[in-house]
């Protein structure tokens, strides 16, 4: 092997050399802590059964350049998404009124919107009761008369009576709905309280 040669080899091995030291110089830190507690600094990386603690990527002087946080135990992401769907809420809550004295107004209409539906049930019914009342009253005078009581008597007595408990069960249906908006105005009301006043 000649001189020549020999220096050749030996540039190219302190190159690579300088080269694999100087990656090495440069390669990021991970620091993470073990199953004990202890502080591990690894240039490696972090073994999968650390990586859920969440850890730490220094430079070569030692400063911490990234930080990758613990993963979220179940309990903390269910907290978590609760916490998005109640800022969504709000969000939603905001859009719809500015102030308390919007939303009172929406529940004022909103619950005479209902409050009329009652009534107009309530009329209906009446109505339907005092028809049925009267045709009673005609199979009464048949009976008493000792007559049969026609067959088409009966058939209007029968439907009033079936109207009469569909519209019973229409105005219990409609209060159910008022009491429901009612509480629904309410938890909005204090919902939107606590928004602004945060916002103050």
């Amino acid at each position: 092997m000649t001189i020549k040669r020999f220096k050749l080899l030996i540039g190219v091995a302190v190159y690579l050399v300088a080269s694999l030291v100087a990656s090495i110089s440069m390669a990021e830190i991970y620091r993470y802590k073990d199953e004990n507690g202890h502080v591990v600094l690894d240039r490696q990386g972090v073994p999968a059964q650390y990586i859920g603690q969440g850890y730490e990527v220094l430079n070569k002087s030692g400063q911490v350049i990234r930080t990758i946080p613990r993963a979220l135990t179940a309990e903390e992401h269910q907290a978590r998404i609760a916490a998005q769907r109640k800022q969504e809420q709000d969000r939603k809550l905001l859009q719809l009124y500015n102030r308390e004295e919007d939303l009172n107004r929406a529940k004022t209409r909103k619950l005479a919107e209902i409050d009329g539906q009652i009534r107009l049930a309530e009329g209906g019914l009446q109505t339907v009761t005092a028809q049925k009342l009267r045709v009673q009253q005609q199979a009464a005078t048949h009976e008493r008369a000792g007559r049969e009581v026609p067959e088409h008597l009966l058939i209007q007595v029968r439907d009033f009576e079936q109207d009469e408990t569909r519209l019973a069960t229409q105005i219990q249906s409609y209060k159910a709905q008022r009491a429901q908006l009612a509480e629904q105005f309410e938890r909005d009301r204090q919902q939107l309280q606590r928004i602004l006043s945060q916002q103050r």
